[in-house]
């Protein structure tokens, strides 16, 4: 090598080793969830000053359980959900969230979530807006459902119990319906359904879909076939009802 190329490699290396790395300018937050939209990637947080805000969260986010961590084997964005409390990072710059810490999950995860079992028949719902109306022994009363998408698998007339939770402001929100009758299903015909995917986890064959009235989550048996999809995927869904009205993607085919 030439003495004038020696000293021009030699200027580069050192230029190269004195470059500064390229680090976000992460920040840390913590604070109550009082809601989430994986739909939007958006999730509302109350802070220790019980003031709320909205922030957007990146769809690889990270998220850990420091409590109840056996009830979450394999965590996901989809597991986060009210009244857990969380230490979250997220980038100074652009305020979207790239990592979640639950520290309090907030209640007893064999329960299903937060809030009081009730049970009785659905006599209205709205599964665009997410309201139903249950009557509960006394009357008809009228809730919230979050997440809404899961109104879909109801009808009027339906045996349902329902989770309620009280949330900030003593509001009331149906956060589980689960159909309720003394004799289970015989397997339904399946049904091919067309959505976007929103969230999907391969490990445990989870699949979270958009089917154009918000997030629905199914199981996917085979669960092998998820490994070929990402989120934001336009497929088409072959779901087949169980015993128990227990809905599965049985076929997964991208558009």
């Amino acid at each position: 090598m030439k003495p004038t190329s020696r000293i021009v490699l030699a200027v580069l290396v050192s230029a190269a080793v004195a470059a500064p790395a390229v680090a976000q300018n992460l920040a840390k937050e913590r604070g109550k969830i009082v809601s989430a939209n994986w739909q939007t990637m958006e999730v509302e947080i109350s802070d220790p000053l019980n003031r709320v805000g909205t922030w957007k969260v990146r769809r690889d986010a990270v998220v850990v359980f420091t409590d109840k961590k056996s009830d979450f084997p394999n965590p996901t964005l989809t597991d986060l959900r009210a009244p857990m409390y969380v230490y979250f990072t997220f980038d100074a710059d652009t305020k979207v969230v790239s990592r979640f810490e639950v520290r309090e999950v907030g209640f007893e995860v064999s329960q299903g979530g937060p809030g009081a079992q009730r049970t009785g028949v659905i006599t209205n719902l709205d599964a665009n807006i997410g309201h139903i109306e249950v009557n509960l022994g006394s009357g008809p009363q009228t809730f919230a459902v979050d997440p809404k998408g899961q109104l879909g698998n109801f009808r009027i007339g339906d045996s349902v119990s329902i989770l309620v939770e009280t949330r900030e402001g003593n509001r009331e929100v149906v956060t589980q319906v689960r159909r309720v009758g003394s004799e289970p299903t015989q397997a339904g015909p399946s049904v091919s359904r067309s959505g976007v995917i929103t969230n999907l986890d391969a490990n445990i064959g989870h699949v979270e879909v958009n089917l154009g009235a918000g997030p629905q989550t199914f199981a996917v048996e085979p669960k092998e076939q998820l490994r070929n999809f990402r989120i934001g995927d336009r497929i088409t869904i072959l779901i087949e009802t169980r015993d128990v009205s227990r809905q599965v993607v049985t076929q997964i085919r991208r558009q």
